[in-house]
């Protein structure tokens, strides 16, 4: 992978690894402190509970309005449906075949549509699953064995058809084995502040760049990392509430959400989507100044010395 080029834009595109900003705030700091004639912009598109489908259906309101010269994507663990080895066989087989087909015809649908707006795609393999992190969460034995499959499969796409690679899988697996400390959260996919140091270093490092250590989010890009994250939030509230489908008009989203506050629906995850929902009118009504902010947070080139 080359380094970006001057002016070039860049949206990081993906799941909640991703829309958390913590390793595209890396590597956004140091293009912007080490690279300012550079002026390359960076920008998230990440969004929690992501799939491909969920990517596509997106594609033209997230994506397009920052005018992008190259997306990043990393996907692969949500569209695993990971959840599918704990079912007896044979349904387990048969429901993770399927999950990965749909991936692999998704992705080939996702290069076209970045091919036809003219832009450069860069593929990563998607994160390993860590299946021996001490945890009180219950492991999903065989998961690690079925991202690296869709990690192959990246990395075999990106040969045959010429795109440039960032192998988060490969590396991060690597540092697991070497780590004093964990790089995964309890979870066993979520990566650590430790863990999305190793993402940013492995595409730096893919791009001929040394990063020194470091596990804070750089100053220099603070201000744009707040307001992405309100970015980020407010349409990952949308996945998670609207269950995918984003056919409806901002006042039908607001109505659905609004909805769900009053009458929430049984699901492991309720607590945490009635706390984004609470937060997601104050985040819906100010999307567009916020798109603005960090725009103009990009475009502006960063004070000298």
């Amino acid at each position: 992978m080359k380094r970006f080029p001057e002016k070039a834009r860049v949206c990081f595109v993906g799941d909640s690894i991703t829309a958390s900003n913590i390793y595209v705030a890396h590597i956004a700091g140091y293009y912007r402190d080490n690279f300012p004639e550079s002026a390359v912009e960076f920008y998230n598109c990440g969004i929690s509970g992501a799939t491909l489908k969920t990517s596509l259906a997106v594609f033209d309101e997230d994506i397009l309005p920052f005018e992008p010269t190259h997306i990043v994507l990393m996907s692969g663990i949500n569209d695993s449906h990971r959840h599918f080895l704990e079912r007896p066989a044979p349904d387990r087989y048969d429901r993770m075949r399927e999950a990965f087909e749909l991936y692999t015809a998704r992705l080939d649908i996702f290069a076209e549509r970045v091919k036809k707006i003219g832009a450069e795609l860069i593929l990563c393999t998607p994160m390993p699953y860590d299946e021996y992190l001490v945890s009180d969460v219950r492991v999903l034995r065989g998961c690690f064995a079925a991202m690296l499959g869709y990690a192959e499969y990246v990395k075999g796409y990106a040969r045959e058809h010429g795109y440039a690679l960032c192998d988060y899988h490969s590396s991060l697996t690597r540092e697991i084995t070497l780590s004093d400390e964990p790089l995964f959260n309890p979870d066993r996919v979520h990566p650590t502040p430790l863990g999305h140091y190793h993402m940013a270093r492995c595409f730096l490092e893919s791009q001929g760049i040394e990063l020194p250590f470091g596990t804070d989010i750089p100053d220099s890009v603070r201000p744009w990392h707040d307001v992405t994250l309100r970015l980020r939030n407010t349409v990952s509230t949308e996945n998670f509430i609207l269950r995918g489908d984003f056919s409806g008009t901002d006042e039908d989203r607001m109505r659905i959400i609004r909805d769900f506050s009053e009458n929430p629906w049984d699901d492991s995850n309720k607590e945490l989507f009635l706390a984004m929902a609470r937060d997601y009118p104050e985040n819906k009504r100010n999307q567009r100044r916020n798109t603005e902010l960090v725009l103009q947070f990009m475009k502006n080139p960063p004070p000298k010395g």
